[in-house]
Order: structure tokens, then C-alpha cells, then sequence
């Protein structure tokens, strides 16, 4: 397996994480403000945004791990 990199596949595929849950909350928000739910469907929307926010931070710290690496590779030659 190649070694992970800024702008490389798996970078590119944290990113896409990222933009993929920011997706759904702001879906999950417009329904909340805009189609007046509910409150059981208030608290399941609010649910489904919670489980986004580990995907998030999962995905900010591989990419950090990522730029880390590159740092270190860079300042060893």
C-alpha cells in the first residue's frame, strides 16, 4: 500500500467524509427550520446529525495524521 499523502487518495477520501456529513446536517437543519416537524422527528433528526460529528472528527484527525507525516518526511531530507 503506497504511504498516505497531502492530495492523495486517501486524503481526498477524508475530505469527501467530511463534506458528506456536512451535507446531511445542513438537510437535517432545512427540515428542522423549514418543514416544521414534529418533536419525535425533531429528535431523530437531531440524532442523525449527532452521528455525523465523530465521522467528522474521525476524518480531521486522519487528515491531520496525513499532513503530520508529510511534515516529517519533508524534514527529514
Amino acid at each position: 500500500m503506497s504511504k498516505s499523502q497531502m492530495g492523495g487518495y486517501e486524503w481526498n477520501y477524508e475530505l469527501t467524509r467530511i463534506r458528506n456529513a456536512v451535507q446531511i446536517i445542513q438537510a437535517d437543519l432545512s427540515k428542522i427550520l423549514n418543514d416544521a416537524p414534529g418533536p419525535q422527528t425533531i429528535i431523530a433528526l437531531v440524532g442523525h446529525m449527532a452521528v455525523q460529528l465523530p465521522i467528522i472528527l474521525d476524518a480531521v484527525h486522519n487528515i491531520e495524521k496525513i499532513g503530520k507525516q508529510a511534515k516529517n518526511d519533508r524534514t527529514k531530507e
